[in-house]
């Protein structure tokens, strides 16, 4: 991915950036305290190498906290990436309803919601463990409900005593508002695959099994986003040359670097080819 452009809004004392674009060297130029260091550090929080999360408390407008930060769940750091055919080949097989993207916008919001949108059009989010704790407590219900064929009671008994069992105890395991991860699902819908071994079996099953597949193995938000960098790596010699110069810019010293994704280590400052400096 290659960032093409970014926003930082309702960070500090940034109420909105508006869409920045970034060419393969970008530079900030501007006196001490002017927000700055601040719109980079709120971007960085989009994926961050050092997994800090937004403080809303200590990072949102502080004038503006006790009247609005309750209101909604306030988005602060935007991306728009572009996307290598290979990544938008990836994304395609994964998801058929985006065919052909080239560009993703992600938004990360101060609860750490992350929403991504292709051509204006969002992923549906991940249902949380709560939700998905009362699909599997409908699933029991139904269970209780189904009614075996001419000559099959005695065999869809024991089915339904078992899958009664096994769906309670998962059903216990989930909790909160966390998204709720394939995984986490699957020991469901492995128990009812493992009693629909004949027809009349799936048949009956699959009216119980048919909710939870619907609701946890459609397309939800999995895009493997670039690692921001927190801008903390100091310039040095050999990221430009002996010099130590950016030319017509003079000597960088002590100027920050902003972010980096892919390698990470002490010699890899670039952004996917992107750079962002901060000077003055």
């Amino acid at each position: 991915m290659r960032l093409e452009r970014f926003r930082v809004q309702n960070y500090k004392k940034v109420g909105d950036t508006d869409w920045v674009n970034v060419r393969d060297l970008t530079v900030f130029v501007g006196k001490n305290e002017a927000g700055k260091s601040a719109i980079f550090r709120g971007l960085s929080k989009l994926k961050p190498s050092d997994g800090e999360k937004y403080d809303g408390l200590k990072e949102f407008p502080r004038r503006r906290y006790v009247t609005e930060f309750h209101l909604q769940d306030w988005p602060v750091s935007s991306a728009e990436l572009v996307l290598s055919d290979e990544e938008s080949a990836a994304l395609s097989k994964e998801h058929p309803e985006f065919p052909g993207v080239k560009k993703l916008v992600a938004t990360r919001h101060y609860s750490a919601k992350l929403t991504v949108q292709f051509g204006g059009h969002a992923l549906p989010e991940r249902p949380s463990a709560l939700q998905a704790k009362r699909v599997i407590e409908s699933a029991i219900t139904a269970i209780d409900a189904l009614v075996a064929p001419d000559g099959k009671g005695e065999a869809l008994a024991p089915i339904k005593k078992t899958l009664t069992s096994q769906l309670k105890s998962h059903a216990s395991s989930l909790t909160g508002d966390a998204p709720c991860s394939k995984p986490q699902i699957e020991p469901s819908i492995t128990a009812i695959a493992q009693q629909s071994n004949e027809e009349w079996q799936k048949q009956l099953l699959d009216s119980v099994s048919g909710p939870i597949t619907s609701n946890f193995a459609r397309p939800h938000q999995n895009v493997s986003l670039p690692v921001f960098r927190a801008p903390t790596a100091i310039l040095r010699d050999q990221d430009f040359g002996n010099s130590g110069r950016l030319p017509g810019l003079g000597v960088l010293g002590e100027s920050r670097i902003f972010l980096g994704t892919g390698p990470t280590g002490p010699d890899m400052p670039a952004f996917v080819g992107r750079r962002v400096f901060v000077l003055g």
